[in-house]
Order: C-alpha cells, then structure tokens, then sequence
C-alpha cells in the first residue's frame, strides 16, 4: 500500500483544490435501468467546472488504448448524474494507480462522453447493469 501511496501522493494533492460533491455514491438510471457507484465528483472554481474521477489499480502500465471499458463506465455515470441530479459534468477521468510508478490519468471530454454513452447503451441489451 505505501508505494500506492508513494506515487499517488502528488496526483492526490490536486483535489485539494476542488469540492467534493459526491463520493463512493451509488447512481441509478431509472430510464436504462442501470445502477452503478461513482468514486468522486468534484466541483472546481477556476476554471468552472465539474469532474467525474474513477480510480483504478493495475500491476502494469496501462495505456489509454487499454482503458475503453473505464470510458464506457464513466458514460454511464455521467448519464446518470444527468439522468437523476441534473448534474452536467464538464470532463471524466479515469486515473490508474500502480505501485511502482506515478498514476496514469485520461480524461475525456463530453463530447467523447456521449460517443462512448452510445457504445454503453448498445452493450445494455435489456439486462441491469451494476458498474
């Protein structure tokens, strides 16, 4: 755990800057019929806005090529922030932990959002998702 935290450290230290508006909460989309539990939400003042981040370990480094079912997930909750809060989120990002190097973060912006929203609602077929 410590070299997680080794390296996360510096990249952890930037949410200092923000608010957080949600953390480790569930969301459903009552209209797809998916629930899924989001690790952090935060609302940023200079510039405005508000960001979706998802937190993952990996044992390897992890491109962003690589990362296209995180992007799926994180469209997921975005729609659903939408969907139950009216919450427009601004840009999601996926940050990938390691123990031995600093983090990967890929962001995307929503307008790749909806692009990967669409993929996600085409993989649904009918069945209740849990992200």
């Amino acid at each position: 755990m410590w070299n997680y935290l080794h390296y996360a450290l510096p990249t952890l230290k930037h949410l200092k800057k923000g608010k957080v508006i949600l953390s480790e909460a569930y969301i459903t989309s009552n209209k797809y019929n998916y629930t899924g539990k989001l690790d952090l939400l935060m609302f940023y003042a200079n510039p405005s806005r508000i960001c979706l981040l998802d937190w993952k370990t990996s044992r390897k480094n992890k491109d962003k090529k690589y990362c296209h079912d995180y992007f799926l997930q994180l469209a997921a909750y975005f729609n659903a922030l939408l969907e139950t809060y009216r919450i427009k989120v601004t840009s999601a990002s996926v940050c990938v932990f390691y123990d031995f190097q600093p983090p990967s973060v890929y962001t995307i912006n929503s307008d790749e959002i909806d692009i990967y929203f669409k993929e996600f609602l085409g993989k649904l077929s009918g069945l209740q998702i849990f992200c």
